[in-house]
């Protein structure tokens, strides 16, 4: 971010009968800010309005996401990963907290989970979250990397899969299109909502009709 100042004079003070100097100020001789001062980018997709006890700490704004992985230097690399691309993520060190924070009413739509956690494993998430009906987009982010792991997480309820190591554009891309499936899971199913209303309404008039006068 560059900050537009008008140029000023600046004088050395005049010493030994010599003229003062004049130098024009510029503001591109400043220090640059910071890396970590850059405003956050906008999210594609508006988040809900919704506050839990997780969203309390998260950005105005800002959409939740899940990161189920109890490795602390995994979960700490894609909790940075995920502010700097301005979304708000939420920690579960292991699968059944993963569970709790999915469960609720205000849950996140996206889950990015780790496959070998404690107490329940990223493919047993991913099978009850199934079971809830719920809109979740759920990625895989795992060091298991072979096409039978990848079959199975997918069969198992996955949307996605990434192999550690990974790249940071490449989960924040593959982010972007959860939310772009997700946008269009729930513009569909309110549609649905809204025939299935249409033709409750529609069949309630035709039983008016058919009624004697």
């Amino acid at each position: 971010m560059k900050i537009k100042l008008s140029p000023f004079s600046i004088s050395s003070g005049k010493s030994n009968g010599v003229e003062p100097i004049e130098k024009a100020f510029d503001p591109c001789d400043m220090i640059p800010m910071p890396e970590h001062w850059a405003m956050l980018l906008k999210n594609p997709v508006a988040a809900s309005t919704s506050e839990s006890r997780a969203a309390l700490s998260a950005p105005s704004g800002a959409t939740r996401i899940l990161i189920a992985e109890d490795d602390q230097n995994s979960s700490l690399v894609l909790k940075v990963t995920l502010e700097r691309a301005g979304y708000a993520p939420l920690i579960a060190l292991d699968g059944l907290e993963a569970m709790a924070v999915l469960r609720e009413p205000d849950a996140p739509c996206i889950a990015v989970l780790d496959w070998m956690m404690p107490r329940m494993n990223g493919l047993e998430v991913c099978r009850r979250v199934r079971d809830l009906n719920k809109v979740v987009y759920i990625i895989f982010v795992t060091a298991r990397a072979t096409s039978e792991n990848i079959v199975e997480a997918l069969e198992a309820g996955a949307d996605d899969y990434l192999t550690k190591p990974f790249k940071s554009p490449e989960l924040i891309a593959r982010i972007h299109v959860g939310l772009r499936v997700v946008h269009l899971q729930n513009a569909l199913g309110n549609r649905v909502k809204e025939l299935e209303k249409a033709l409750l309404e529609l069949n309630q008039l035709r039983s008016r009709l058919s009624m004697p006068l």
